[in-house]
């Protein structure tokens, strides 16, 4: 665990900046146990459920809408899942202090205003992860667009 933690330290900026300054930017990160124990304070899910930090960068001048329920991920065999809710999710949810970030910073349908980042939780089935598959709205025109990012 320490030498996971003081590399990953020694790797991470002291302010995490996005790949780029302008558009939209996406980011799905399927959460390890040996992270959560660092970044949350523990494991925060039961059995193998994957816990997953989804990030949205707005650096546009529009606010955008995501919404959960059009966000799949695709494990490496092709097949796809939805993020796991309501008793489901709950079942799987560890207690403690892990557990209860997840249950505080669930992502649900929201707006990302203008030059803004979010960053909230979901939390798949079991499984290996290697794309996801969402959809985005722009507020203003109602237009959605498709977007494919990696699971890292």
């Amino acid at each position: 665990l320490f030498g996971y933690s003081f590399t990953s330290l020694l790797q991470r900026p002291d302010v995490e900046e996005p790949a780029k300054q302008v558009g939209l930017q996406v980011l799905v990160h399927a959460i390890p146990a040996q992270e959560a124990r660092l970044d949350l304070g523990g494991i925060p899910t039961l059995g193998e459920a994957v816990p997953v930090r989804v990030t949205i960068r707005n650096n546009t001048d529009r606010a955008v809408a995501i919404d959960p329920a059009r966000l799949d991920l695709v494990r490496a065999d092709g097949s796809t899942a939805s993020p796991l809710k309501g008793p489901a999710r709950d079942a799987v949810l560890a207690p403690g202090a892990a557990g209860d970030k997840i249950r505080s910073e669930t992502l649900t349908a929201a707006r990302v205003p203008p030059h803004t980042t979010v960053s909230r939780f979901l939390v798949f089935p079991p499984g290996r992860y290697r794309e996801a598959h969402l959809s985005i709205e722009d507020v203003e025109t109602e237009e959605s667009d498709g977007f494919v990012a990696p699971v890292e």
